[in-house]
């Protein structure tokens, strides 16, 4: 190797490593947008041949925004809705005298217990801390905004010139045409396993769990409903972290016939979405259950929220690579 194959070899690892740096801040999001890209290239591809590319990739970005934000707002509405009705609920009674429970505890105990002062000191504690975490909380929104403007910007250009991109970066890489073939199908194939799969199972199973929530009388049951649709993407205990607490709930405060109700619905009709939809959704020999679980939540411990979608995605492909390259050697070996 030459001087000047030396040095552009070093300059070339050097400015990787800074180009690494700079995106590592939003490297959540770009991975988000090269899997979305990968997924939603035949939508793109089909409206390419009625219209312009560049309308084609917005049209399709639109129906990416439309299809995420359409169930959020509307879940956000309800969740809304639900808190009116627990403050109105709470404006409604009179919670602020506590001299009977006061006198019995006493009674009982013999010891006297100021509530009402105890009730404003963690009042006053937990506004001093909602304060203190303002900024933590506008540093977030700032954070998913312009990481949202990234994804949305590089979800643009990969769905318009991805094809570009991928020649040039299969030209760069000592793959031969076989394997780039094999990569780039296992990575689509697990980009709609997770976003087709998984994501189209966890809502319906939210939807399912909801209604069983709300024939129980859970409070919230829209709040709740929400908060299973992001855990029911986790296979056999996303939804289970829901409904089984509330089985609790209920239970604690002396609602038998609903706990028991909800226990059997949760037992049977839920965990029947899980164990009998998600199976012949998604191909376990593409993506294995154990592998979503795991990479889900460590893809939030990594790289935040986007981290649920996009951790079993690179979790599988590891996995892919790693079978290529043992088919690889096999065949070396053979030689």
């Amino acid at each position: 190797m030459g001087r000047e194959e030396k040095f552009l070899g070093g300059l070339a690892a050097i400015l990787v490593t800074v180009s690494a740096l700079i995106l590592s801040s939003f490297i959540g999001y770009v991975i988000g947008a090269i899997i979305l890209a990968f997924v939603m290239k035949p939508v793109q591809k089909r409206l390419a041949a009625r219209t312009r590319p560049d309308i084609a990739t917005l049209l399709t970005i639109i129906i990416i925004i439309f299809s995420i934000a359409t169930p959020f707002v509307l879940a956000v509405n309800a969740v809304a809705d639900d808190g009116r009705s627990i403050v109105d609920s709470i404006n409604s009674q009179n919670y602020t005298d506590f001299s009977e429970v006061e006198s019995l505890i006493y009674n009982r105990t013999g010891h006297r217990i100021n509530i009402d002062s105890k009730v404003s000191n963690s009042v006053e504690n937990f506004t001093d801390a909602t304060v203190s975490g303002i900024p933590e909380l506008l540093k977030l929104i700032a954070d998913l905004v312009i990481g949202s403007l990234v994804l949305l910007f590089i979800l643009f250009y990969m769905l318009r010139d991805g094809e570009t991109l991928y020649s040039w970066l299969m030209s760069v890489t000592p793959l031969s045409a076989e394997t780039e073939k094999e990569l780039t199908s296992k990575l689509h194939i697990m980009g709609h396993t997770v976003l087709k799969g998984h994501v189209l199972v966890a809502v319906l199973q939210a939807i399912v769990g909801g209604i069983g929530l709300w024939i129980a009388g859970i409070p919230g049951a829209a709040f709740w409903t929400f908060i299973m649709a992001l855990l029911s993407i986790l296979p056999v205990i996303g939804a289970f972290l829901v409904w089984f607490p509330a089985t609790i709930y209920l239970s604690s405060i002396g609602e038998a016939a609903p706990a028991v109700f909800l226990f059997l619905y949760g037992a049977i009709i839920i965990s029947l979405v899980d164990e009998g939809i998600r199976p012949y959704m998604v191909d376990e020999n593409t993506l294995h259950p154990s592998v979503v679980l795991v990479g889900a939540l460590g893809g939030i411990y990594v790289f935040g929220a986007v981290g649920l979608f996009i951790g079993p995605v690179i979790l599988g492909f590891t996995k892919t690579v790693l079978d290529v390259l043992m088919l690889e050697k096999q065949n070396y070996e053979h030689i």
